[in-house]
């Protein structure tokens, strides 16, 4: 595949043919946020392995060392001391690359009673993520001093988080249910764990969905007083589905995910801290699923792929559509379960996809938007408006770049309709730093005749670091 830098910042590439080889996942990300905001608060010295050396992971580590943790490597593994005694206030703004990290960090400073400023960009975190988390804390009376700052035309808000004054959970009915709240149930979730784990309090927290569960996977490894009570996932027909969205529009529980978290004394530890080796970064897995399911003649063999259950949701997806994905093994360890993931390349159809279908895929969305625009017949997403309230309109930008190359895509209400072919042209597409925009375009170019530009790739050189010289490496120039 020929590749070059046109100017800085700006990838040009050709049609490419053969992803062949297999490759091992670096850590994920999203579960290295979890690993890093929990070591924090176990007294003593947790080990982590296959730490990513993506950007914002190491942000987030070299802020826990701002507010008191201490970092040490030994034979390629982080040791990090923590405990709730080291924590302390920070003075200088902290700017997270990933909304685990706002979330998280947001619960422990509440609740700790500890202060500092995070300055959120609203390009790489949705402001619907901003506005549930600052909803969330008021309840608990907890002041946020909220400004708004441009710097260099991006948008940012700077969130002041204050000391706690009172105990969040005790502001809210019990058992917790995010619904009522009116309230995104991954960012409740996420806050009041953290808050709750942070204060040693307890709490009894009721989901309609499962959702991502790293979080409550690895409490357990932490040895938290966790106990979490889940709904047997199962597949359902069109009748069995509209049954759901009855039940759930009547308020009546449908077999709801509970977790409760007991309080601890004050001279017993929430946390023990554990020994955690890392899956693979489920994000960067499937920009692969889709790239060698794209490119003719295709076959990889993907080692150390992440397949917690609630992180499945693009794998599935693309199966559904008729993707060749084969799990070739499965092993556990650590509460995670990881494999060995082979993809070889498949024509796809169009399906049609909503909530249900889209729990713990946020990340992937632009990657099944694409998928779609290469499938035969007509997808339909919907209940994806979070992605308008990025610093740009996500989708809004996706649909008219497609459209520009051919695409026949149109908006429907919180969605989207699709009618893909199998062929296109090349275009310029403008990523605006966003990892996994850019890294959808690049695909697109990799399968389209001619030269594609993909501007704004600065986003995918810090979220996937040597992603684009890896796929040099595993493909073949036509």
């Amino acid at each position: 595949m020929e590749t070059t830098l046109a100017i800085p910042e700006t990838l040009e590439l050709k049609r490419c043919k053969k992803l062949r080889g297999t490759l091992i996942l670096s850590g994920d990300p999203g579960i290295a946020s979890h690993a890093l905001l929990l070591a924090a608060l176990a007294p003593g010295v947790t080990r982590i392995e296959n730490l990513p050396d993506e950007e914002g992971t190491q942000a987030l580590l070299a802020h826990l060392e701002t507010m008191g943790c201490s970092v040490d490597w030994e034979d390629g593994h982080l040791l990090l001391t923590g405990g709730t005694q080291r924590l302390q206030d920070w003075s200088e703004p902290f700017s997270p690359r990933h909304e685990t990290d706002l979330l998280g960090l947001l619960g422990i400073t509440a609740g700790l009673g500890l202060a500092g400023p995070v300055r959120v960009d609203l390009h790489r975190i949705p402001g619907e993520v901003v506005d549930n988390s600052l909803r969330l804390l008021q309840l608990g009376f907890i002041p946020i001093d909220e400004g708004e700052q441009i710097e260099s035309s991006q948008p940012f808000r700077i969130l002041e988080a204050a000391s706690l004054r009172e105990n969040l959970a005790a502001q809210l009915p019990g058992p917790v249910q995010a619904e009522r709240l009116h309230l995104e149930e991954h960012t409740a979730k996420t806050i009041l764990l953290y808050h709750q784990v942070a204060a040693g309090k307890g709490l009894h927290l009721q989901l309609r969905k499962s959702g991502i569960d790293h979080l409550e996977n690895l409490l357990l490894q932490f040895q938290a007083p966790l106990v979490v009570q889940k709904h047997e996932a199962r597949e359902m027909d069109e009748l069995a589905r509209r049954i759901a969205r009855q039940m759930r529009g009547s308020d009546k529980p449908e077999n709801p995910y509970q977790i409760r978290l007991a309080s601890q004394a004050d001279s017993q530890p929430a946390l023990q801290p554990p020994f955690l080796r890392l899956p693979g970064d489920v994000t960067l897995g499937s920009l692969y699923l889709l790239a060698a399911t794209l490119v003719n003649g295709s076959d990889l063999v993907l080692d150390n792929f992440g397949l917690n259950s609630g992180r499945m949701g693009f794998l599935q997806a693309l199966k559904r559509m008729g993707a060749d994905i084969e799990i070739v093994s499965r092993r556990e360890k650590f509460g995670e379960t990881f494999g060995q993931v082979r993809v070889r390349t498949a024509e796809l159809m169009g399906k049609r996809f909503g909530r249900e279908n889209l729990e713990g895929m946020r990340d992937e969305i632009p990657l099944l938007i694409m998928a779609a625009a290469f499938a035969e017949g007509e997808t339909i997403l919907r209940d994806i408006g979070f992605m308008r309230t990025y610093g740009n309109d996500l989708l809004k930008s996706m649909i008219n770049s497609l459209k520009s190359v051919g695409v026949e895509i149109g908006e429907v209400e919180d969605g989207l309709v699709v009618r893909g072919k199998t062929e296109y042209d090349g275009g310029t597409f403008q990523a605006f730093g966003h990892p996994v925009l850019g890294a959808a375009y690049y695909l697109l170019g990799m399968k389209s005749h001619g030269i594609t530009e993909v501007r704004g790739i600065e986003g995918i050189k810090a979220r996937f670091p040597g992603f684009l010289e890896e796929l040099g490496r595993l493909t073949e120039p036509t």
